[in-house]
């Protein structure tokens, strides 16, 4: 009886071991207080990726407090697309961090942020990889698929957005760029997933009358929405109570800094206090 006692007992550690093996260590995803500008960093331990980077002229203050939350390096820095407000204090943070790999979608476009981009990744021996093909990416723990765009006639550079999912544990996130109509309407035709928060296209501007983003709430069925936006382009009255008949509990940026944590089961969100003075809509284009 001792034995089978002492069987039993073994086998109840083994169990537990491996349970606390299971555990993720958390995963921490920053949306800063940017204006109408997305940078969003993930970070899980020492692995860190970096979704976009901001105005450059909030570059220095992006630096300043990626130091703050001590990040030295980044693995990915993914560019969801080349407009300033996405793209333009990439130079200044390849120059500032060990960044590993930086990614971007497949197209042209001439911009001051971007060939200054180019030329610092050419002084540190590297390049910046374009997105072709669907990428399925290992970060930590973090499970990443990048989509790009499908090409069009005439396509503008919000329609170009790589978009970005992560899958951590049991929560998933989804990081839509600055998808339009025809972005959604080709990401809506292949996707089958849910997910549990979603970083809303654009910023949340022109999406109550999308036909095509209300597909893509059906489709993922988040729980919560986190709008990348500033106190000049806040969610307007109708596209907030359209989120509420989807049961989308929605955060805004312009509000402060939105700190999402996850232990791979459940999700904790906090906001702090606004650090930036409010901006005109013609700062912010």
């Amino acid at each position: 009886m001792k034995k089978i006692l002492c069987l039993i007992f073994a086998l109840a550690l083994l169990c537990a071991a491996a349970a606390f093996g299971d555990e993720l260590p958390g995963l921490s995803i920053h949306f800063f207080e940017n204006g109408k500008a997305d940078a969003i960093l993930l970070r899980e331990g020492n692995s860190t990726v970096l979704i976009d980077t901001g105005f450059p002229e909030k570059a220095e203050a992006l630096a300043q407090r990626l130091r703050e939350l001590g990040v030295t390096s980044i693995d990915k820095l993914i560019i969801s697309h080349y407009d300033r407000d996405h793209v333009g204090g990439a130079a200044l943070l390849v120059r500032s961090f060990d960044v590993q790999e930086v990614i971007g979608p497949d197209y042209r476009q001439k911009s001051e942020a971007l060939s200054q981009l180019k030329e610092e990744l050419k002084s540190r021996d590297l390049k910046l990889s374009r997105l072709r093909q669907e990428k399925e990416l290992q970060v930590g723990s973090m499970d990443i698929t990048l989509y790009p765009a499908k090409k069009h006639t005439g396509m503008v550079p919000n329609n170009s957005s790589i978009i970005c999912s992560v899958t951590y544990g049991k929560t998933s996130f989804l990081f839509t760029g600055d998808a339009l109509e025809t972005r959604m309407k080709d990401f809506n035709r292949k996707n089958n997933r849910q997910f549990t928060l979603i970083k809303l296209p654009h910023h949340g501007i022109f999406l109550r009358k999308s036909a095509e983003f209300k597909k893509l709430l059906s489709a993922t069925q988040p729980q919560y929405g986190i709008a990348t936006n500033s106190p000049a382009f806040a969610i307007d009255q109708d596209l907030a109570l359209m989120l509420e008949i989807y049961c989308l509990k929605l955060y805004e940026t312009k509000n402060g800094e939105l700190t999402v944590t996850s232990n791979g089961e459940t999700l904790t969100i906090t906001q702090s206090e606004p650090r930036l003075p409010q901006s005109s809509p013609a700062a912010e284009s």
